[in-house]
Order: C-alpha cells, then sequence, then structure tokens
C-alpha cells in the first residue's frame, strides 16, 4: 500500500488546509448562494424551484462503487 507521504504529488501536511466537519456552517454557506429548502421537504432547492444536487460518478471501478454505498445514506438529510 502507498503511503501519502510518499506519493510524488504529495504538498506535505503544512500545505493542506484542514476545514472541521461543521453541517451548519456548510448549509449557512449554501443559503448564502441561494440554497435554501423553502418548502420543507428536506430537499435544498433555489430560488427557480431547482433542487439541490450533484453527480458523483464511479465509472467501473468497484471500490469507487462500494465507497459510495458508504457515503450515500450520509448525504441525505434526516431531521
Amino acid at each position: 500500500m502507498l503511503r501519502v507521504a510518499a506519493h510524488p504529488l504529495y504538498g506535505g501536511d503544512a500545505n493542506v488546509t484542514k476545514y472541521p466537519f461543521d453541517p451548519a456552517k456548510g448549509l449557512a454557506l449554501l443559503a448564502k448562494n441561494g440554497w435554501k429548502d423553502s418548502d420543507s421537504d428536506g430537499i435544498l432547492d433555489n430560488s427557480q424551484g431547482q433542487d439541490f444536487s450533484f453527480l458523483y460518478s464511479t465509472r467501473n471501478s468497484t471500490l469507487r462503487q462500494k465507497v459510495t454505498q458508504i457515503i450515500r445514506p450520509s448525504l441525505r438529510r434526516t431531521a
């Protein structure tokens, strides 16, 4: 297994900005940019009525597909 620090493109921990996990701050940033849950359905939407979404592409990689299955539940907002 390749260690991250041994990777030729690794810039070092001192050059990486680390952000703490803060769901409230994330929602505030999205709201600042027009994404709010205007109809209380648990899905952010914009002023044009479009639901917030994004595409996570796994191609045919078995590992990426497994990762998708692991993170999928955490992407759903629960009240």
